[in-house]
């Protein structure tokens, strides 16, 4: 896909299965009609609560992330139980593994500069050729892969820095020598904007803890005639049909079907 495409969704990758893995096989006989009808009664049900809750954005996520995963995590945080902390952790696995989108691998060569420099000694200057090389023999993070293996260049690393406006000078090392590199102060603003000094102080509560197990948001799902999971088929037949209680709007369901 574009990355256009790509940055602007969630990424769910298909492999193919093992001979001793048994999946489910959904056929062409399944009939989403009625699994239709059941979302479309919840989302006019709610809708007025949806407008009106903002939900809590797992740390780390860039502003398009937070635009993608805002209505996913509004509708788990009005569902209560465990799907707000579910979506928060699916949303953070997902773009977690969205590193080809180059906004993400700035972000996470920020993240990796910025615990190397608390291992330097001193700890205020770190050379190009060194953090290069401290970048490449990190285990478990992308930079040795680049360039067909031969790791990330010093020249890729100071092109994607140059967009946080951070560039190389002349730095005075302990030993005397006056390599090309970065003082920690060069980083500090783009520490301070797009990396989380305290990740640990943000939760992911749902918008209103105390809905957590409120069971009254989905009253009229699934206690009123017509309108819940449990009577979408009946309504279906009673109604000629229609699937969904006479109160529905029928724009709402022709959109949908």
């Amino acid at each position: 896909m574009p990355d256009t495409t790509r940055s602007r969704c969630f990424s769910l990758v298909l492999q193919k299965k093992l001979p001793s893995e048994k999946i489910e096989k959904l056929t062409r006989k399944f009939d989403g009609l009625i699994l239709r009808r059941k979302c479309l009664r919840w989302a006019n049900d709610n809708r007025d609560k949806l407008k009106n809750t903002e939900p809590v954005m797992p740390p780390g996520l860039s502003a398009r992330q937070e635009d993608i995963a805002e209505p996913l995590l509004a509708i788990a945080d009005l569902c209560g139980g465990h799907w707000p902390g579910t979506m928060r952790e699916a949303v953070a696995e997902f773009f977690g593994d969205a590193r080809s989108d180059e906004g993400d691998i700035k972000r996470e060569l920020l993240k990796d500069i910025q615990a190397g420099f608390k291992q330097q000694d001193p700890a205020d200057r770190w050379s190009s050729a060194a953090i290069r090389v401290y970048l490449n023999s990190l285990e478990h993070r992308p930079w040795a892969d680049w360039n067909d293996g031969k790791g990330i260049s010093q020249r890729q690393i100071s092109d994607r820095l140059r967009s946080y406006r951070i560039t190389s000078h002349n730095i005075k090392l302990p030993d005397g020598m006056v390599p090309k590199g970065y003082y920690l102060t060069d980083f500090e603003d783009a520490f301070a904007r797009y990396l989380l000094t305290n990740p640990d102080a943000i939760r992911y509560p749902a918008t209103k803890p105390e809905n957590i197990d409120d069971n009254s948001l989905f009253q009229s799902v699934t206690k009123d005639a017509g309108s819940g999971c449990e009577n979408a088929e009946t309504a279906n037949k009673i109604n000629d049909g229609s699937g969904v209680a006479d109160e529905t709007p029928v724009t709402a369901e022709a959109m949908l079907l």
